[in-house]
């Protein structure tokens, strides 16, 4: 069985940046980039360009664009995984929610390469 999702499983780059208007992000939860260059919740969408999970919490409910920032960090991270396959190693894995991976690109913004996976869980490399 895999270690917990949220866990670090390869190290990466710890950055900071600025977050989206009306967005709440807690720590561990997996962010990305919006069209317009400020993180964001990774939520199932497209156009969203994923950078890592948050290591911090940002509170930008009440803020315009930009009015907060949040560190994150790059590098592998397990995830809770739906309809991830062994098969499936090395291949894109796909947003479902902030906390999720799917194979699946309908509708969706990819993360990263799967790494490792079991029935539960994905290891998934995020390299922004």
């Amino acid at each position: 069985m895999m270690e917990r999702a949220g866990n670090q499983k390869v190290g990466g780059i710890q950055m900071n940046g600025p977050v989206a208007a009306g967005e709440l992000i807690r720590k561990t939860d997996m962010v990305a980039l919006n069209e317009e260059g400020y993180l964001v919740k990774a939520a199932k969408t497209e156009g969203l360009r994923v950078v890592g999970i948050a290591t911090d919490n940002a509170d930008n409910r009440m803020g315009s664009d930009g009015a907060e920032a949040v560190s994150f960090t790059s590098g592998g991270f397990v995830f809770n995984q739906e309809g991830i396959k062994q098969t499936d190693l090395m291949k894109t894995a796909y947003i479902k929610d902030a906390a999720t991976v799917t194979t699946s690109s309908i509708g969706s913004s990819p993360v990263g390469k799967i790494i490792e996976v079991d029935d539960m869980c994905a290891a998934v490399l995020i390299q922004p």
